[in-house]
């Protein structure tokens, strides 16, 4: 029996690393599992040295890596469904184009959803990398569906770019949300659960995710933090979660406000 095409979504956008992309793009082409196709959308680039990047590896690359540039930059949510669109595959995973996948982690998540037919989705635990300070932290995730679903209204279930999906995760759960600011992924969660699809995670770190202190400058500042805020209220009342959870989001909001970074690294650090 041939093996089934895994298709890894992808987008790339001006404020990515060329060295990261090629990286990351590496460590997909160097998987245990080798039936995969690469759907990279570029989110209109201007940046000449990461078109000159891609171009390189799309020579290194040719059966795997498809490129599709859009002309104006649209934004996750859109490049992501074009890449579903585009897609061949009959299970999708996500990555970003500075993320680096473990060398076995697309065989161990379509084992695991081969084993689990009900199962829809899968993500795994992921170690944060600071490239700032060299940091190393394991983030864990509850492994249940009905885990994840309890611990919802707190955080997000899964890591986005560590997750593998049957391609019928969207006709349950529908494409990326276009009509929210920030964290498309977290309303696909939620429209994937009213959906009725189901979720894991694997208890093992399958994916590097690269931070830095950048990263939560911008997940600071009153915008961002309302923006999460009416996420995560609308979570906690569509999926009728315990009211505990109204305490933490509003704390959560909180801190995210107070005008220092040093508050958002310790509670991205601590309360995720």
């Amino acid at each position: 029996m041939s093996k089934k095409l895994v298709s890894i979504l992808m987008s790339v956008y001006d404020g990515d690393s060329p060295l990261f992309l090629r990286k990351s793009i590496e460590s997909i082409v160097s998987q245990s599992y080798d039936n995969i196709e690469i759907i990279l959308v570029g989110d209109g680039l201007t940046k000449l040295e990461l078109i000159h990047e891609i171009e390189k590896l799309q020579e290194e690359y040719t059966i795997v890596l498809n490129y599709f540039p859009q002309d104006v930059n649209k934004g996750l949510a859109v490049c992501m469904n074009e890449a579903i669109a585009l897609a061949k595959g009959d299970f999708m995973a996500r990555m970003d184009a500075d993320d680096i996948m473990h060398s076995q982690r697309i065989e161990k998540q379509l084992s695991y959803l081969n084993k689990h037919k009900g199962i829809d989705i899968v993500g795994s635990w992921i170690i944060e990398f600071n490239i700032d300070s060299g940091a190393e932290k394991l983030v864990s995730f509850p492994l249940t569906h009905e885990g994840m679903l309890k611990s919802f209204g707190k955080r997000n279930p899964v890591a986005h770019p560590s997750v593998l999906m049957r391609k019928e995760f969207f006709e349950k759960a529908g494409n990326y949300p276009i009509n929210t600011k920030t964290d498309e992924d977290t309303i696909l969660w939620l429209n994937a659960f009213l959906g009725g699809c189901k979720f894991a995670n694997i208890e093992e770190p399958l994916t590097n995710m690269r931070v830095s202190d950048s990263f939560y400058e911008r997940r600071a500042g009153f915008s961002k933090a309302y923006s999460d805020l009416k996420n995560r209220l609308k979570i906690i009342s569509c999926l009728s979660l315990s009211g505990l959870n109204y305490l933490f989001a509003f704390a959560r909001f909180v801190i995210q406000i107070i005008p220092s970074s040093t508050f958002t690294k310790f509670m991205y650090k601590n309360l995720r």
